[in-house]
């Protein structure tokens, strides 16, 4: 697995995958800056806050908490744990995407009968607008 070292955070090296990097790449090269991307990898949301000028509903390891009400890191806390059991589940929960203006989900688990817009190793790229609400 080739790995690329991007900094440190905490005193504490960090690494991402080839795959991550790819994706970050596929965000940098073909999607417009600020589209809202719903990961669940840590590591990936760096790469796409960083270098691919995209936006994630919540990452609460780089944000400090001032930026956003308690309540509000609650709840999108409990929205994001949602969509990500019912994508578990096969569901794609088009409410949620809505309610954060998702453009695309990342994920390294396949939604079945979808087709993704991007596939690099383990990780999947899908368009939000092209998934069906279940």
């Amino acid at each position: 697995l080739n790995m690329f070292k991007m900094g440190s955070q905490n005193g504490e090296a960090t690494i991402a995958s080839a795959d991550e990097m790819a994706v970050a790449r596929f965000f940098q090269q073909r999607v417009r800056p600020g589209a809202t991307v719903l990961c669940e990898s840590a590591n990936l949301r760096r790469l796409l806050l960083g270098i691919a000028g995209a936006r994630v509903p919540l990452a609460p390891e780089f944000f400090p908490v001032s930026f956003l009400r308690r309540q509000q890191i609650l709840e999108r806390t409990s929205d994001l744990d949602e969509f990500w059991r019912g994508w578990a589940n096969g569901h794609f929960r088009a409410d949620l995407a809505k309610k954060y203006q998702v453009d695309y989900v990342v994920s390294t688990r396949a939604l079945d009968g979808q087709v993704e817009r991007f596939r690099d190793g383990a990780l999947l790229v899908y368009a939000s607008a092209s998934l069906p609400a279940r």
